[in-house]
């Protein structure tokens, strides 16, 4: 969306209909995708800017955002932007172990991100591979069905894999 409301912003200020993304998957292939202008895209950005601009002159900063953890969560600006941390009465006090837990989670949770990747990464690498060995790992896998009770009923296929390592056989190394 990002790029399209760039693109949007340049065809609207130098007055030209059409303007083109060129796509390339880094091996030479390329897509070219063309994009007339929506003027009413190049309205609605002005309009922001120009509410962004009016209230960066008076020093008042614009109204923030709702919270969303994917965003917020990770941005630098969430003490401007998200809402006084006012929690009234009510708000009670967690547990010293609450406490760690919660500071234990937020230490790992960009982890899970990067695992993340990491797994499709290594999933893409062995598709199709019944035995592959990676260093100290042995990485198994087999095609296997599993029934999507969804409507209509449909059966997916999907290669699953396991990691263990080759260092763990009968405690010996």
């Amino acid at each position: 969306m990002k790029k399209l409301r760039q693109l949007t912003l340049y065809l609207y200020l130098h007055s030209e209909e059409v303007g083109l993304f060129i796509l390339s998957n880094g091996l030479g292939k390329r897509k070219v995708i063309v994009v007339p202008l929506d003027y009413a895209l190049a309205e609605s950005i002005l309009k922001s800017l120009d509410t962004t601009n009016a209230a960066l002159k008076a020093g008042v900063l614009p109204d923030r955002i709702p919270y969303h953890s994917k965003i917020c969560g990770y941005c630098p600006f969430k003490r401007t932007c998200l809402p006084d941390m006012n929690f009234g009465d009510g708000a009670v006090l967690g547990t010293e172990e609450l406490r760690e837990a919660v500071a234990r989670f937020a230490t790992l949770k960009p982890s899970v991100s990067e695992a993340d990747k990491l797994k499709k990464q290594i999933a893409l690498s062995v598709k199709d591979k019944p035995l592959v060995v990676a260093g100290d790992y042995v990485i198994t896998g087999k095609w296997e069905d599993r029934k999507i009770s969804a409507k209509p009923e449909r059966v997916d296929r999907f290669w699953s894999w396991e990691l263990e390592s080759k260092a763990a056989t009968n405690g010996q190394a």
